[in-house]
């Protein structure tokens, strides 16, 4: 099997913690730098899961004629893999080197993390059939979780493979992501982290034919590892809808958000009067968004904040402007059934979305998958 697959700017003054520049904001701490040797084994046959002395978990496997290690090197606060496979063999390892970051309680909006690193390795095959590969990743870990549930966002930087004669060497490549994460209120641990995944497979009888080596060797310095981690928080993000939401139109029909043009004519619901009112579109816009609460499983998909939702709940009826403020139990409106639904759940999905907002001549609302929404520049 192949493959593994504005509160303030930025402080001009950066802590150095060990070979990482991490540039903070207020409100926001770093620890220690997380690259530490195993110190549990755990055999699930040929998958060796070692937990590391801060809790974290990286692996080997092995199966038939193949070698698989890891390490961390506590100087450089590298990662690294080397992996081999002779006939028949497969071989496969992963290693983390990660920063951890703590956020201080009652912050909200979105953290942005400016990731930059290096790597550097090597991939070949000298016997056919094989294979040999090199997954470089930069990635946001959640650390109130274990492996392999931890990862909230990343971004494969590299992916070096070989499945023909030859070798492909690549050193001391520069590297970058940016990432985002939603506070809301509460004290995430958070780690930035660069990891590599080595994985090779060989089936020729003669020799030891695939290697996929991110290892540090004699003259080398090879894996990966970061150099600068720039963190700013909160931002407010963009308020909208997410793409595939369904604009009800002026002549009752749907249509998705994302198909919404200048002119055309949108039905909005007047809370005054309690009466539709037709409204003409002004202008489009759209933007990408790090995160979208689902409200009921889908039934209505916006941005956590800036997208005001009609509610219902013991304190009254009213428009509530940030949705990460909505709780179970309140109540949202359906208008063309009349209806109040009860909001069952609420989930948070960290993944860049396409979101989209409007403007209109009329009073300021719109229906989106029949739930009254309020048309954003008019608040």
């Amino acid at each position: 099997m192949r493959g593994i697959g504005g509160i303030c700017a930025i402080f001009a003054v950066g802590l150095m913690l060990g070979s990482i520049g991490v540039f903070l904001t207020p409100n926001v701490s770093a620890g220690h730098i997380h690259a530490t040797g195993p110190v549990m084994v755990k055999n699930y046959d040929h998958l060796y899961v070692y937990t590391t002395s801060d809790g974290y978990e990286d692996y080997e496997y092995i199966y038939g004629k193949g070698t698989a290690s890891f390490a961390h090197d506590v100087v450089t606060n590298r990662a690294m893999v080397v992996t081999n496979s002779g006939s028949p063999g497969q071989a496969r390892a992963h290693a983390t080197v990660y920063q951890e970051f703590n956020f201080a309680a009652g912050m909200f909006g979105y953290v942005t993390f400016t990731v930059t690193g290096y790597y550097s390795g090597r991939v070949s095959l000298t016997g056919m059939p094989g294979f040999a590969d090199l997954w470089y990743y930069l990635r946001v870990l959640d650390l109130n979780n274990h492996f392999p549930n931890d990862i909230i966002s990343e971004s494969m930087v590299r992916h070096l493979s070989r499945s023909i004669y030859g070798s492909q060497t690549e050193e001391n490549i520069p590297c970058s992501a940016t990432f985002s994460y939603l506070l809301q209120g509460s004290c995430p641990r958070l780690g930035i982290a660069a990891q590599i995944v080595s994985a090779t497979e060989g089936y020729d009888p003669l020799q030891n034919s695939a290697e996929a080596n991110a290892f540090s060797d004699i003259g080398k310095t090879w894996g990966m590892w970061i150099s600068s981690i720039e963190v700013q928080a909160p931002s407010p993000g963009p308020g909208c809808v997410a793409e595939g939401t369904l604009v009800t139109m002026a002549d009752g029909t749907s249509m998705p958000v994302e198909e919404i043009q200048p002119g055309n004519q949108v039905l909005g619901y007047d809370v005054a009067t309690q009466s539709y009112v037709t409204e003409t579109v002004q202008t489009v816009t759209s933007a990408k968004s790090p995160a979208i609460l689902n409200i009921n499983d889908g039934a209505l998909r916006v941005t956590p904040e800036d997208q005001p939702i009609y509610v219902k709940n013991a304190t009254g009826v009213g428009w509530v402007t940030n949705p990460l403020e909505l709780r179970i139990g309140w109540q949202i409106l359906e208008v063309k059934n009349g209806s109040w639904v009860t909001i069952a759940s609420l989930e948070f999905d960290h993944h860049k979305t396409k979101v989209y907002d409007f403007q209109t001549d009329g009073p300021m609302t719109y229906l989106a998958n029949g739930y009254l929404v309020l048309d954003k520049p008019h608040r």
